[in-house]
């Protein structure tokens, strides 16, 4: 994977900057004209990512054909001031008699940049969305056929659920939301398409081992974790009767390679630019330490700190409080119905707290980016509505 994706992303970067030039201009004109804070009816978690949509297109304009590696491994990008000038940025990066600032972005892989770069060469901002909702309308529709031909109804039911929850009609306007979902939709598709089966811990470890790398390798950590639970899921629920000791397993083997993949080939492009480029490490290291941190400034992202804010913002405090209340007597309820299919189906629950888990380990990253990491709660509602629909189906 590390070799595949080196490659690529040397090979994208021949592409002469003036074939994406007009297409970019075009492009920070429609972001300006929409703003980089766009929300959609006022409401903050209903916002799209424009600038960092700006940023990406930013850095597809930066690249420099005659240094292709160096262009592919620092992944620089420009703006004037400050970072809310990125459009200014894209039209500096254009003009080549302006001698502007770069800086280096090397802690991600970009990849992105193997669509980007080729589509602008032929549409804008504008038609990359339009292509967005195509494609993912159209690999959506594909999960569905298939959940429908295995006769998973109810999974596909859950499923669509916990789209509409994150209001993913939103999603294919931002590129950097899309990201992480091509990952999902095409790895379900896989899962729902082929008949071996999880049993075969060779081939289940590799997969998403290659799961978390493509998304280690795409994704600009919006929602990672996506990719790893949303395709475990449609496994756990194609097999009929999993014993609960099973889908544990499955569950350990399925996280900890994704684990493998994603870590493993994020640290490979730390070290490749570091060698190729003399990228320093500990930037990367630096930027674990500001993510995983429980404070940010002067906000205090401690348990106790996050408690405090919640209590002392009312509307937050009663939505948070009513959907535990249900939850937690949701949760009861079924337990005091039937405690066998209780026990059996508990692993879903656990998958149910993945995002938990994800929130407290990079509290830091989630709380500055709430208005998209918002959207892991779709494993949530997922797993959770696969878990009632088991246990009353059962019953």
């Amino acid at each position: 994977m590390t070799a595949l994706f080196f490659i690529s992303l040397v090979a994208v970067s021949h592409i002469m900057k003036s074939s994406i030039s007009q297409n970019a201009l075009i492009s920070a004109q429609t972001i300006d004209e929409e703003g980089l804070k766009r929300k959609i009816g006022g409401i903050p978690i209903f916002r799209l990512d424009n600038f960092t949509d700006a940023l990406m297109i930013n850095i597809a304009t930066n690249i420099d054909e005659r240094n292709s590696v160096e262009s592919a491994m620092n992944c620089t990008y420009t703006y004037r001031g400050n970072r809310m000038s990125v459009t200014q940025g894209i039209r500096d990066a254009i003009n080549e008699d302006y001698e502007h600032d770069a800086f280096e972005y090397a802690r991600y892989w970009h990849g992105y940049l193997l669509f980007l770069r080729p589509l602008l060469t032929a549409t804008d901002y504008s038609g990359i969305r339009i292509l967005n909702y195509v494609v993912l309308s159209l690999l959506l529709g594909g999960i569905i056929c298939m959940g429908i031909r295995r006769r998973m109804y109810g999974t596909i039911v859950a499923f669509i659920t916990s789209l509409v929850a994150i209001n993913f009609w939103m999603v294919p306007l931002s590129m950097q939301y899309s990201n992480t979902f091509y990952t999902v939709f095409a790895a379900t598709i896989y899962i729902l398409c082929t008949d071996r089966q999880p049993k075969n811990r060779t081939w289940l470890a590799a997969l998403f081992c290659i799961i978390g790398g493509i998304t280690a390798f795409t994704d600009l950590l919006t929602t990672p974790l996506l990719t790893l639970c949303i395709p475990l899921l449609f496994l756990l629920a194609k097999e009929k009767d999993l014993p609960t000791q099973n889908a544990l397993k499955y569950t350990a083997i399925c996280s900890t390679t994704w684990t493998v993949g994603y870590a493993g080939i994020w640290i490979t492009k730390w070290l490749l630019a570091a060698v190729l480029t003399g990228y320093d490490i500990s930037d990367a290291a630096q930027q674990i330490s500001v993510r995983t941190a429980t404070e940010f400034m002067d906000v205090d992202m401690s348990l106790w700190g996050i408690a405090s804010f919640i209590f002392a913002h009312k509307i937050i405090f009663f939505a948070l409080a009513t959907v535990s209340i249900a939850f937690i007597s949701l949760t009861i309820w079924q337990y005091q119905r039937n405690p066998l299919l209780f026990k059996k189906y508990s692993y879903l629950l656990l998958i149910a707290a993945f995002p938990l888990f994800w929130f407290l380990a990079i509290r830091n990253h989630c709380v500055i980016h709430y208005w998209f990491v918002w959207r892991l709660s779709a494993i949530t509602i997922f797993a959770y509505g696969l878990f009632l629909l088991r246990t009353r189906s059962n019953s």
